[in-house]
């Protein structure tokens, strides 16, 4: 060890600056592609997780009567009028500060799908995050189409 240290005082100081922020700089590189692949993976999460919701939402619907304003046992005239805060609609579909949600096709007596498109590229292929969630009125799926 007496060795190394005898070594490196024989290195210049301005060599000794270059190798830290050499390093320093790989150091910081690595945690910030880290921290973007974690903030990419959040958002995919998030908006699974508010698809999840607005299933659930869209099942009360469907239990609601038509006097109630539900579906009376049909998703067919469900929008995201119904499922959401007429607030937090912007042209026709929902947008937090997640993503952006709308009602793919219109729904059927059985079922409907909803999509979410997240802000994040988690798979670094240039689209979005986006999944979709198939909801009937008592069970639901999520289908990740791009990570």
């Amino acid at each position: 060890m007496e060795n190394v240290f005898k070594t490196m005082s024989k290195v210049p100081m301005w060599a000794r600056i270059v190798i830290v922020i050499v390093v320093g700089s790989c150091c910081w590189v690595a945690g910030w592609n880290i921290y973007q692949n974690d903030l990419a993976a959040s958002n995919f999460d998030a908006v699974t997780s508010d698809l999840i919701d607005l299933s659930a939402r869209a099942q009360q619907y469907y239990r609601h009567s038509v006097e109630m304003d539900g579906g009376g046992g049909s998703f067919t005239l469900l929008n995201i009028y119904h499922i959401a805060e007429p607030t937090a609609v912007m042209e026709g579909a929902l947008r937090n500060e997640n993503g952006s949600y709308t009602i793919l096709k219109g729904g059927t007596k059985n079922s409907v799908t909803i999509q979410g498109i997240g802000y994040e590229d988690s798979d670094g292929d240039g689209t979005p995050c986006t999944a979709q969630v198939q909801v009937w009125k008592d069970s639901l799926s999520v289908t990740p189409i791009n990570r």
